[in-house]
């Protein structure tokens, strides 16, 4: 147990607004609406978002499968269709097969009275697969899943550029293993022909999973470097994520365990405090990550923290400082909302090791 520990705080009033809980288990859930009603894998980003949304209604897709739907994607790419077409297209997308003529007349009509959405079609469908539809479904959740990862790793852009070459990789895979295997085999040569991302994007290998972080060089150059030159020394390595403050942020950054007394955490020396650049227009929205500091605003070092929600009261307002964003999670939101729900210590210490294990750039 850790017994004393002198932390940095961030010397604000705390938000009792909690986050839900719990994200990662309906990720497998949201990535199968992405292949059903947009035939492709889902994007990191969105993939988050409604796994995060669907975690707040305890993961009843009925509540958010309208809002869903509601996309400027979805006019662009399937506006022109007529019903029948539409219909016909979430089986071909979802199941690889035509709809059987019972099915497809029964949805054709409730679509015409207004009695149910697209986008509740779409989870009907996938909720009443049988027999060898399942093994499609799973087969296709099983490459939209390593596709989602894999491009968040290889630093490319996925854009609606990408759609068609991401929807082709789905569109392969049916109910054999060996579609599977192929599909999951030809990632590499499908994300090859991706464009690389300009901004520079770091991963933290945690003891709970990956978190992936994009930097904003372009509005935080001051708060970039100095992260990136801990980076590139292997400063954060072994370091703790040791302010955890459920629906406000978990920081981490600056202390490592003790090696001849496990129960106490010190703190690692630092070079020079930087500027505070908060008045960069960046927000400390859900996801964003800020430069932790003491009360002094220039006093910023090696710690930072991921905003666990929107913290508005953490932003520059009329020329008094705020908390400097720098970069913002692209992937590996459900791990951060995993260690913001660890038990803590009156302090705000967790009770159990959560650790960067590495943390280290990704290359384009």
């Amino acid at each position: 147990m850790i017994r004393k520990l002198f932390l940095l705080v961030l010397g604000l009033t705390l938000s009792l607004e909690l986050p839900a809980q719990g994200a990662a288990e309906y990720r497998d859930q949201v990535q199968t609406m992405y292949v059903a009603y947009y035939g492709r894998p889902g994007d990191e980003g969105g993939v988050d978002f409604w796994a995060d949304r669907l975690a707040g209604v305890n993961g009843n897709l009925d509540d958010i499968i309208d809002a869903f739907g509601n996309s400027d994607e979805f006019q662009e790419r399937f506006g022109d269709l007529d019903n029948e077409e539409l219909v016909n297209n979430i089986y071909l997308q979802l199941l690889g097969r035509d709809a059987d003529a019972g099915g497809l007349a029964f949805y054709i009509g409730q679509l015409e009275a207004g009695t149910i959405t697209l986008a509740s079609v779409a989870l009907d469908v996938a909720n009443g697969a049988q027999n060898s539809d399942i093994d499609v479904i799973a087969n296709k959740l099983a490459v939209a899943t390593a596709f989602t990862e894999a491009y968040v790793a290889a630093t490319v852009s996925y854009g609606s550029n990408e759609i068609v070459y991401a929807k082709q990789l789905i569109d392969a895979v049916d109910s054999t293993s060996a579609s599977l295997d192929t599909a999951l085999a030809g990632l590499a040569d499908t994300l090859g022909q991706f464009p690389p991302v300009d901004a520079v994007r770091v991963r933290l290998a945690t003891n709970l999973g990956d978190i992936v972080i994009e930097m904003y060089a372009d509005d935080s150059p001051i708060s970039v470097q100095n992260f990136l030159e801990y980076v590139d020394s292997g400063f954060y390595t072994d370091t703790w994520f040791h302010r955890i403050v459920a629906g406000f942020v978990i920081q981490g950054g600056g202390f490592y365990q003790n090696p001849d007394n496990p129960s106490q955490l010190l703190q690692k020396p630092t070079n020079q405090a930087i500027v505070n650049e908060s008045s960069n227009g960046l927000k400390n929205v859900r996801g964003s990550v800020a430069m932790a500091r003491t009360a002094s605003p220039d006093s910023a070092t090696s710690q930072f923290f991921i905003n666990l929600v929107d913290n508005p009261n953490l932003d520059y307002v009329n020329g008094t400082a705020g908390y400097a964003v720098f970069g913002y999670v692209v992937s590996g939101m459900s791990v951060v909302d995993e260690i913001a729900a660890v038990q803590t210590f009156s302090n705000d210490v967790p009770t159990t090791e959560i650790k960067m294990l590495s943390v280290s750039r990704l290359s384009p």
